[in-house]
């Protein structure tokens, strides 16, 4: 007796938008994943779909239980592609940055889009963002704030500070773009379930979030996520310094550093704790030097 089965590939696509003030206008695509499967058909003869053996095809293992549920109302096939369907709706990126922030972000786009220097970084399965990003300017926040991320129904918004744009350097710019893009992933990870993660969901945040509480995500982030900084500073930068340059970068808003109101910044982490007094001194003298000396002039 025959087993038919069909072959499914599905492409996953996140889509960029722009507000050059009069709408949104679409920028172009960037391609996410690809999700191959092999599911067996609903042929005459076989009542239990439990019973097939995993079925190895395109590079990957796919397991004929996929057809456990099988509730009678639609054949198998039908079930899978609506399956598929849901798991392929694409996240949606708004950029309403202005001036110097937006031409940073710009030029990240151009070189690597950051959102996929984070998501490499992330590994959930085959499973989409369930939520959307927008990048926007804000007159609200402190001097001594460089950025915010907030959550607002199903989209995150990131706020960049209007007030200080034209004293931060573009390499600062950047780093704050992508300290807030980890923000916005990690969160994601704690409301795809309402905020209320749980071990057997995403363990690493479920911990962070069971010890830390509110800087849950500033502690998760010192501890596995300064080299995705780094990294995404570094191809911005086109490797102008040395890769320990980066990493000292990567430190600002993770550690107990004096901002530009000579206020120490409130948000420090277990992991900045744990350095040297040497190394911290130079992590501070490399963020001083850079916020002094480091080129404050975006041209695309």
């Amino acid at each position: 007796m025959d087993r038919g089965y069909i072959y499914i590939e599905t492409e996953r696509w996140t889509d960029w938008y722009h507000n050059s003030g009069n709408g949104l206008s679409k920028t172009h695509s960037t391609f996410e994943g690809l999700t191959r499967e092999v599911i067996f058909s609903n042929t005459s003869g076989y009542s239990s779909y439990q019973s097939y053996p995993t079925f190895e095809y395109g590079g990957g293992a796919y397991d004929s239980n996929i057809g456990a549920n099988y509730d009678g109302k639609l054949s198998l096939e039908e079930r899978t592609i609506e399956k598929i369907t849901e798991r392929t709706s694409v996240d949606k990126i708004y950029n309403n940055l202005e001036g110097k922030a937006d031409c940073v972000y710009q030029k990240m786009v151009d070189n690597k889009n950051n959102i996929n220097w984070i998501l490499e970084n992330f590994n959930d399965g085959d499973t989409p963002s369930q939520f959307n990003l927008k990048l926007v300017m804000s007159t609200t926040l402190g001097n001594e704030t460089n950025a915010s991320t907030i959550k607002s129904g199903n989209t995150f918004i990131i706020k960049i500070n209007a007030n200080t744009l034209s004293s931060r350097t573009t390499l600062g710019l950047a780093r704050t773009v992508i300290h807030e893009g980890i923000h916005a992933r990690l969160r994601e990870f704690l409301f795809r379930k309402g905020g209320t993660v749980s071990k057997n969901d995403f363990p690493g945040v479920y911990e962070y979030y069971r010890i830390y509480q509110d800087n849950w995500d500033h502690q998760q982030m010192a501890d596995f996520y300064r080299g995705t900084i780094a990294k995404g500073l570094k191809q911005f930068d086109n490797g102008q310094h040395t890769d320990q340059f980066y990493d000292d970068m990567a430190w600002e808003g993770l550690a107990n550093i004096v901002d530009a109101n000579n206020r120490p910044n409130e948000i420090y982490t277990e992991a900045w704790k744990k350095l040297t007094d040497t190394e911290q001194n130079r992590i501070k003298n490399t963020i001083a030097n850079e916020k002094s000396n480091g080129n404050k002039t975006c041209v695309k």
